[in-house]
Order: structure tokens, then sequence, then C-alpha cells
């Protein structure tokens, strides 16, 4: 896809997504590049441009994100 190239272009394939500092030291930083995340973003994008339900994969990682919240990040 030409516009997923592009992003990967224009921010660099290998440019962190979060910021030096965004994590406290508690939480590691996943090291999460643009490469690694863009496909899913598109997939997502793609689902709400043209009107689709989204899959349920994406309410049961929020939901493991909130129980994580809940829990302090301690899994019980």
């Amino acid at each position: 896809m030409v516009a997923k190239e592009r992003v990967k272009f224009l921010l660099g394939a290998t440019a962190p997504i979060y910021p030096p500092g965004e994590y406290m030291d508690l939480d590691p930083d996943p090291g999460l590049t643009v490469a690694d995340v863009i496909d899913e973003i598109y997939c997502l994008r793609n689902h709400i441009a043209h009107g689709d339900k989204l899959p349920d994969y994406y309410y049961e990682a929020a939901a493991e994100r909130v129980n994580d919240f809940e829990t302090c990040g301690v899994r019980v």
C-alpha cells in the first residue's frame, strides 16, 4: 500500500512511536517502531473508513489494558 510506505518514509520506519522519557521507570519501553505498528493502524483505519464492525480482538485487547490498569499491571 502506497500510504503505509509513505508514512514509513516520512516518519522513518525505525522511528520509535513513543518519545524518550514517555514511560516511567517502572514501565519498560516496549521499543515499538513505526514499522511495527503501521500495518495494524491501517487495518483499523480500513474497518472504520468502510463502516465495518470492528473485529472482537480490538475490544479484547482494550479489556486487557483496563484489567492491567485496575491491577497496576500485576496479572492476577
